[in-house]
C-alpha cells in the first residue's frame, strides 16, 4: 500500500510503452485518463480490503537478523521476503502461484503454501464450487 502512495504520481501524465511484435514494433499510449482509472481502481480495492480485512502491524521483519534480511530483500524482493515473514506466524498459509516463492517458504522458513489451481480444485472437491466455474477458471489460468 505504501509503494502505491509513493508511486502514483509516477507517470501521471501518461506514457508510452514500444513492444515488439511478429518483428514488427508496436506503439501503445496510456493516456492520463487510462493511469487515473487503474489509480481509483487500485484505491477501490484498497478501501474493500480495509473494509474486509485485519490490517495488522509488521513486526516480523525486526526479529531477524538486519544483514540477512537485507540480502533476502536484495536476492527475492522487499515484498516477498515480508510476505514470506508474515506468514510464518503460526496458522498462517503463503498463497502464491510462484512455485520458487513456496519452495523458498517452505525450504528456508517452513512455510507451507499454496496456489491457485490447487485451491480451486479443493473448492471443487468440497462443493463450494461449481464444475463449470472450476473449469473457466483453471482455464483462465492457462491463457
Amino acid at each position: 500500500m505504501i509503494i502505491f502512495f509513493q508511486q502514483k504520481d509516477l507517470f501521471s501524465e501518461g506514457y508510452i510503452i514500444l513492444s515488439r511484435e511478429n518483428d514488427k514494433y508496436v506503439k501503445h499510449e496510456v493516456t492520463k485518463k487510462e493511469i487515473k482509472k487503474q489509480i481509483n481502481f487500485l484505491k477501490r480495492i484498497l478501501t474493500w480490503v480495509s473494509k474486509k480485512f485485519k490490517i495488522m502491524p509488521y513486526t516480523e521483519g525486526l526479529e531477524i537478523n538486519f544483514n540477512k534480511k537485507r540480502k533476502l530483500d536484495k536476492f527475492l524482493g522487499k515484498s516477498f521476503i515480508d510476505t514470506i515473514l508474515i506468514a510464518k506466524k503460526t496458522n498462517y498459509i503463503l498463497f502464491s502461484d510462484d512455485l520458487f516463492l513456496r519452495l523458498i517458504a517452505k525450504n528456508d522458513f517452513n512455510v507451507d503454501g499454496v496456489w491457485t489451481q490447487i485451491l480451486l480444485l479443493n473448492l471443487f472437491k468440497s462443493g463450494k464450487i461449481k464444475k463449470e466455474i472450476y473449469f473457466d477458471k483453471t482455464i483462465n489460468l492457462i491463457k
